[in-house]
């Protein structure tokens, strides 16, 4: 498969694959597939026969998929009026032992959605990542999604072929040899009520082209959300060097998530080239809470201490109370009902909490962190993974 760049895209996940919301993967088999990301998620569709699964197969690290233990296979199928659902990861040891193992994945952490139209289904997905599987700009990761029909399970240990995919929030298409471009946010979170705005630089060669104009919008599920430009583009400097900006209002319906915008830039001797970035159409608050080391099974009861952040995205003062949902059979010991207060323009404020977890706990757990603000509520998952050494 190829290797292959996606900017920053949250699709909605409901079983219908519209225009502008994916990017497609591959045509295998009978199967059309797509793939996106965001920080922290991981999105994958298809669109395959009713008779066969759907399988999602990932080597986080893109460090081969006979290598480490952070490779693993989803299986999503349709039989008759149930959805099926199974998950295994490939563990590669040190030692050069390899082995399936069967897994599990908390249900905060992973969603999808399926509809059946004639002989065909399609499915959209998304997995939450923690810590170092986790999307973030720059990485790469290894994926495939695959067809297959229910009794084609692949038992086999050894490489599988995936398409290398680069993480990233800008790109461009068509930019002549000489020319640089950057992008200038002051945050890519924006909360509608406060609009949007970025700031371009082009930088050119002594001897290379003068764009003169650009052309700028959203595009995709977002290409309603923010406003259509045309203007020309000042003159370079003696600097080699030229600037223009774009403003405008975002609109209140909009959802929140990542979306795309691209300023299409033109010049004499039919130039023209497109540049394209990923900025986040995003609630007031986001929750950020430190990642949990993993812990191992013990016959006695084990403290869990961490921090939760509270980012605001907006301008204006945030205040509310955090609260928790715990797995069952585990106590809260400190930072229950903890209030706070964020003073300043997109500044955050930062909540500690202690758990304890049960003797004898193993497996995947998830903490739920709930901020109330005023009427507004938000949620966030911290995955817990107790190891049973056994």
């Amino acid at each position: 498969m190829a290797n292959l760049r996606r900017l920053a895209l949250t699709p909605e996940l409901d079983g219908v694959i519209k225009g502008g919301e994916w990017e497609p993967l591959a045509t295998a088999g009978n199967a059309t597939t797509y793939l996106q990301w965001e920080p922290g998620w991981i999105y994958w569709a298809a669109e395959a026969p009713a008779n066969e699964d759907i399988v999602f197969s990932l080597d986080s690290l893109a460090d081969g998929w006979t290598t480490g233990p952070d490779n693993f296979e989803i299986r999503i199928g349709w039989r008759g009026p149930n959805i099926t659902f199974a998950v295994r990861r490939l563990n590669n040891q040190p030692n050069g032992a390899t082995a399936w193992q069967s897994g599990q994945i908390p249900p905060d952490m992973i969603q999808f959605e399926a509809r059946r139209s004639g002989g065909r289904w399609t499915m959209e997905a998304r997995l939450m990542l923690p810590g170092p599987l986790a999307p973030v700009e720059g990485k790469t990761m290894g994926v495939r999604v695959d067809g297959q029909v229910p009794g084609a399970i692949d038992e086999r240990v050894g490489p599988r072929q995936m398409a290398n995919v680069r993480l990233s929030l800008d790109t461009h298409v068509g930019l002549p040899e000489g020319l640089q471009w950057s992008p200038r946010f002051v945050n890519r979170n924006m909360v509608p009520q406060d609009g949007f705005a970025v700031d371009y630089t082009l930088t050119r060669d002594p001897n290379g082209a003068r764009p003169d104009r650009f052309a700028f919008r959203a595009e995709g599920i977002g290409i309603d959300d923010l406003g259509k430009f045309e203007y020309p583009i000042e003159p370079f400097d003696n600097r080699n060097r030229t600037m223009f900006g774009v403003k405008s209002p975002i609109r209140p319906e909009a959802k929140t998530g990542w979306r795309i915008v691209r300023a299409e830039i033109t010049g004499p001797d039919n130039l023209k080239f497109m540049v394209r970035s990923s900025v986040r159409i995003a609630p007031l608050l986001d929750i950020n809470a430190s990642p949990i080391p993993s812990l191992k099974k013990s016959t006695r009861p084990q403290r869990i201490r961490g921090t939760v952040d509270l980012q605001s995205n907006g301008t204006q003062r945030v205040q509310g109370v955090v609260t928790y949902r715990l797995p069952e059979g585990f106590r809260m010991l400190r930072g229950d009902e903890s209030k706070f207060t964020i003073y300043h323009a997109r500044a955050k404020a930062g909540t500690r909490y202690e758990i304890e977890a049960p003797a004898g706990a193993s497996g995947d757990f998830v903490i739920g962190v709930i901020v109330q603000v005023g009427d507004q509520r938000f949620e966030q998952s911290i995955p817990i993974f107790i190891e049973d050494p056994v």
